[in-house]
């Protein structure tokens, strides 16, 4: 059989049959591709989250910044923060509490450390202002030790506030030897009986009734003990005494028949004192000076 003869165009056509099905199959591909590569993007991302979701938060290997001590709250005799700062109250000045002691041994004088200015008196106060700021600046640096303490503990307030005026217990000061101070005066700690004291001259000798709760339950103090020796009932009992011993003087220099009908009114009338109108009337009945009547029987308190 004769052989029919191939046209050079035959492998177009061949082509042309099958270019749907290469344009198929490379479609495929391109498309197969793009999701293998989506997926391991998003295989990825995924795994990179959880990575950092479960590794631990890291630490700053950096050292804290060492906080700067306000200046206001540094001793100026030892320049360091303040741990137990009293005042001198003759001067006014803030100073440590041991740093103005061993001052005044190593001097043998009382003088103000700043000021050289000659004390009155040596008696000291906490300072309660100072205080509240070192510890509020404590608070706020929960690792920092101030330089110069052994740790961040405040001592107690008010342990010594006065250094022997005596020259024995002077020299036993100087000496470094401290002399024992009583436990109580008057049935109150004597650290909580002298705060309490200067606290209440300063408001006429009573203390007002919030500030004496107050006190008693810082010093631990039954508001009870500090009514008795600071309150207003101890002032008024001293002038109820004063008013009544002078009374009773005024009724004994009273005739005694003028005594005996002014007792038994004044019985009758509740509290033993006699109205105004009422002293008018038993003067004149008398023949007494009204005067000396209202001084043994009178009430300032009552009316007509």
């Amino acid at each position: 059989k004769a052989q029919s003869k191939s046209s050079p165009f035959d492998w177009m056509e061949s082509i042309a049959q099958i270019r749907p099905t290469i344009t198929f199959t490379l479609t495929a591909c391109a498309a197969a591709a793009i999701v293998a590569g989506a997926r391991a993007a998003l295989a990825w991302m995924v795994s990179r989250r959880r990575r950092i979701e479960m590794a631990p938060a890291s630490k700053s290997t950096a050292p804290e910044a060492v906080p700067k001590e306000p200046d206001h709250l540094l001793c100026p005799v030892t320049h360091m923060l303040f741990r137990d700062p009293v005042f001198v109250v003759d001067s006014g000045n803030t100073y440590e509490r041991d740093a103005l002691f061993g001052f005044w041994r190593q001097t043998g004088d009382s003088r103000d450390p700043l000021t050289n200015q000659r004390l009155a008196s040596r008696d000291i106060r906490t300072n309660w202002g100072v205080r509240r700021e070192v510890q509020a600046f404590l608070d706020a640096h929960p690792d920092f030790v101030p330089e110069g303490w052994d740790s961040r503990q405040m001592p107690a307030p008010d342990q010594a506030n006065v250094l022997p005026e005596r020259p024995q217990e002077a020299a036993a000061w100087q000496q470094g030897v401290e002399q024992p101070e009583p436990q109580e005066v008057e049935g109150i700690p004597a650290a909580a009986h002298a705060h309490c004291a200067a606290i209440a001259r300063a408001h006429g000798g009573v203390l007002p009734e919030p500030l004496m709760h107050h006190l008693a339950a810082s010093f631990q103090v039954e508001v009870a003990a500090l009514q008795r020796v600071f309150g207003r009932g101890a002032a008024a009992g001293e002038e109820d005494d004063a008013a009544n011993a002078a009374k009773q003087a005024a009724r004994e220099e009273l005739p005694a028949t003028v005594r005996i009908h002014c007792d038994v009114a004044a019985q009758a009338y509740g509290g033993g004192a006699l109205p105004d109108a009422v002293l008018q009337q038993m003067a004149q009945a008398l023949n007494v000076d009204e005067v000396r009547l209202r001084t043994a029987y009178g009430d300032p308190n009552r009316n007509a």
